[in-house]
C-alpha cells in the first residue's frame, strides 16, 4: 500500500526524532543530564535573560505541568535554575538560567554539536538550509493549526 507523501514525512520526521533523541540520551548521560533536563535548559539558554513560569514551559514543550514542575525542581536542586517569586502572582515562580545552568549548556552543546555535524557531513549549505527552512514551515503550520 502506498501512503501520501505527506504522511510518509510526518512520519520520518517522528522517526527522526526518536533516533536523535536516543544519540543525544546516550552523549548527555556523560554530564548526568537527562534529554528532558537538557530540552528545558536550552529553552533557557536561548533566551537567557528571559524569566519563565512552569506554565509557559509546560505550554513551549506541550509537556503536561506536573511533569516539567518535577524536571524544573530537579534542575533548581542541581543549581542550574533559581527560583525568585513573582512581584504580580504570589502563587507563581520565576525561574531563571543560572552561570552554573550556562555552563551545563555549554558542555551538552560541546557533545552534540559534532554528532549533528556527522550527520550533515555530505550536505552542502544550500541543502541545509532549505531543509531548515521547510522544517520551519512544518512547524509553524503545526503549532499554528494544531
Amino acid at each position: 500500500m502506498a501512503f501520501d507523501m505527506r504522511f510518509v514525512i510526518i512520519n520520518k520526521i517522528g522517526l527522526i526524532d526518536s533516533l536523535s533523541a536516543g544519540v543525544a540520551t546516550r552523549l548527555l548521560e556523560t554530564l548526568s543530564l537527562p534529554a528532558p533536563l537538557f530540552g528545558l535548559l536550552h529553552l533557557f539558554a536561548e533566551r537567557p535573560d528571559l524569566p519563565r513560569t512552569v506554565t509557559q514551559l509546560a505550554k513551549a514543550t506541550n509537556a503536561p505541568q506536573p511533569g516539567v514542575s518535577k524536571r524544573v525542581q530537579k534542575l533548581v536542586q542541581r543549581g542550574l535554575l533559581r527560583e525568585q517569586p513573582s512581584d504580580f502572582d504570589a502563587r507563581q515562580k520565576l525561574l531563571f538560567l543560572t552561570p552554573e545552568g550556562r555552563a551545563q549548556h555549554a558542555q551538552a552543546i560541546n557533545l552534540l554539536v559534532p554528532a549533528a555535524g556527522e550527520v550533515f557531513a555530505d550536505w552542502n549549505e544550500a541543502d541545509i538550509q532549505r531543509l531548515g527552512a521547510a522544517l520551519d514551515r512544518i512547524q509553524a503550520t503545526l503549532t499554528e493549526k494544531f
